[in-house]
């Protein structure tokens, strides 16, 4: 008499194999269980149970998701970015359309490759400020001019405002606002 080991392995023998034994020998019999138990087992699986309005808004919105990451990811300026700053844009992209704050992330990556670009042209960085730790203004320095480049325009205080109107102004030449839209390529035009 065979074990119960030896006689699933020989149950599970190509059917031609199987064919020698008669339909009531054992090892057949236990070929049918097998294959109705496995067949059981696949119609009780377990299916997703969400209706098929709330499947196809899933679908949806992961086909808004990848369209918006394409197109982020597709602008000119991308090619001008870090791979720490593309792999935060990322990340936030990944956060979802409703969730993400992807706008501020373009926004620091603009600035820091205008900067790493202008520097590679003879800029000299003299200064920075931060803002929530990450720096949101540089001062650059070229040929004695200093340039405030910065995602911000500086708010009216009336000290500022006072200053202005006597003439007195910040100690920068030229001040550059970078945000999410700007072109990184036609800013770097005007800086050769």
């Amino acid at each position: 008499m065979l074990s119960g080991l030896e006689l699933y392995e020989r149950s599970q023998l190509p059917s031609k194999k199987l064919r020698r034994y008669s339909a009531d020998h054992p090892i057949r019999v236990l070929r049918r269980q097998i294959t109705e138990k496995r067949a059981q087992r696949w119609l009780n699986r377990k299916r997703n149970t969400l209706p098929l309005e709330d499947r196809l808004e899933i679908l949806r919105r992961r086909k808004k998701q990848r369209s918006l990451t394409e197109a982020v990811l597709g602008q000119p300026n991308s090619v001008f970015w870090s791979k720490a700053d593309l792999k935060a844009i990322k990340r936030e992209l990944d956060l979802g359309p409703d969730y993400s704050n992807h706008e501020y992330r373009i926004k620091k990556a603009n600035l820091k490759a205008v900067v790493f670009a202008l520097r590679k042209r003879g800029f000299t960085i003299q200064h920075t400020s931060k803002y929530n730790n990450h720096v949101s203004s540089y001062y650059l320095e070229k040929a004695g001019v200093l340039y405030r480049f910065s995602d911000h325009d500086l708010p009216d205080t009336p000290e500022r405002l006072s200053n202005r109107k006597s003439g007195h102004s910040g100690r920068w030449g030229n001040e550059i606002i970078v945000d999410s839209s700007t072109s990184i390529e036609a800013l770097l035009a005007l800086y050769p």
